[in-house]
């Protein structure tokens, strides 16, 4: 892999530097695998700060040594830091067919040098003051990361409830919204608690995709036990989507790209 990007030096002072130290290497992993441009790839369009990746790519690009023994992260593992790296908004996620998709938040604000910047004033620009910009946002992160209690981080229940807010772009920045949002969501989230974070996003993500109706918990506690694959593909059927010989998708009466093949192979 060629090319360079950024880190600012505020990473000193994020609260990511005093995570365990695969976060950090996970978070620069991610900003280094973030398309520098908008690309075309598999019939998908990803812009700048976009990229397509998966569990296992993840667990396995960010493994390490120790002697001759390779230690690996645990899924749950990397799921605790996309979560956190989602809190803390610099990234966002959704499933895709054929993985995660994450966007890196305010990419092109921390991947762009200024003109006026250059390496002999690298030095200079770490003595200047804050700009308000950057003020605004460390008080904002210091007030967010006490609200959120000690429960929260220990609870599991209350993390996936977090999780769910997130999906739905539901804010709880209200304290009495965030109670009655919560109370309401104790019984559903307390039943899903045995299953892990990775799956029940799975399940989130695949009714976010897939389905019209407005779901809950209750609905990803209905479908926790079934097999996606096969509703997804019992849905496109039904809706008249057929797939190629390559495995994509397409709507119906949709010219396929990969092959030109127009029969359906299901």
């Amino acid at each position: 892999m060629e090319g360079k990007f950024l880190i600012h030096r505020k990473i000193f002072e994020s609260d990511i530097w005093e995570k365990p130290a695969y976060y950090l290497k996970i978070w620069i992993w991610i900003v280094g695998k973030a398309n520098w441009k908008t690309i075309r790839r598999g019939g998908k369009t990803f812009n700048r700060g976009e990229f397509l990746t998966n569990y296992n790519q993840i667990i396995k690009e960010n493994c390490w040594k120790i002697g001759w023994r390779t230690e690996y992260l645990k899924k749950d593992e990397v799921f605790d830091v996309l979560e956190g790296l989602r809190k803390a908004q610099r990234i966002t996620t959704r499933k895709a067919t054929r993985g995660l998709w994450i966007k890196v938040l305010n990419y092109d604000y921390f991947q762009t040098l200024p003109k006026h910047e250059s390496n002999t004033e690298g030095n200079k620009e770490s003595n200047r003051p804050a700009t308000d910009w950057q003020q605004g946002k460390e008080k904002e992160g210091e007030r967010r990361m006490k609200e959120i209690s000690k429960e929260s981080k220990t609870r599991k229940d209350l993390r996936i409830i977090s999780l769910f807010a997130s999906k739905k772009n539901i804010s709880l920045e209200d304290k009495e919204k965030r109670q009655s949002f919560t109370q309401r969501n104790l019984k559903p989230a307390g039943l899903l608690a045995p299953y892990e974070l990775a799956k029940i996003e799975e399940v989130m993500d695949w009714l976010q995709e897939n389905t019209t109706f407005k779901w809950g918990l209750e609905s990803v506690l209905k479908y926790i036990d079934e097999d996606l694959a096969s509703l997804e593909e019992k849905s496109r059927i039904a809706k008249g989507d057929w797939k190629c010989n390559f495995g994509y998708w397409h709507k119906k009466r949709e010219t396929c790209g990969h092959t030109n093949l127009t029969e359906r192979k299901v």
